[in-house]
């Protein structure tokens, strides 16, 4: 039997004030298995009812880009797909 994550990390969001969701690249990685997929799937859509942001990580191919494209609109993606990372010094972001 598989005792499904019931300790305090659901309880978290429940009771905490948090401005956004990251889904842990483990979750992203081989998502053409039918399995991850189905479970992660199911997992956006519980989370969903939360009305927090949702951001993908280790977004690193094109299939899993369109994977996290294909659940509609709204979530933010971070990974290598999208952008490699950079020195502060390279930003130009100006505070």
């Amino acid at each position: 039997m598989f005792r499904f994550p019931s300790g305090p990390h659901i309880e978290w969001l429940t009771v905490l004030d948090f401005d956004e969701i990251k889904i842990d690249r483990i979750f992203i990685a081989n998502i053409d298995d039918p399995v991850k997929r189905a479970l992660l799937v199911s997992v956006v859509k519980g989370l969903r009812g939360t009305g927090k942001p949702l951001v993908f990580e280790g977004v690193e191919t094109p299939g899993q880009f369109e994977f996290v494209r294909s659940l509609g609109p709204g979530y933010l993606v971070q990974g290598w797909y999208t952008g490699k990372p950079e020195t502060i010094s390279a930003m130009n972001i100006q505070g």
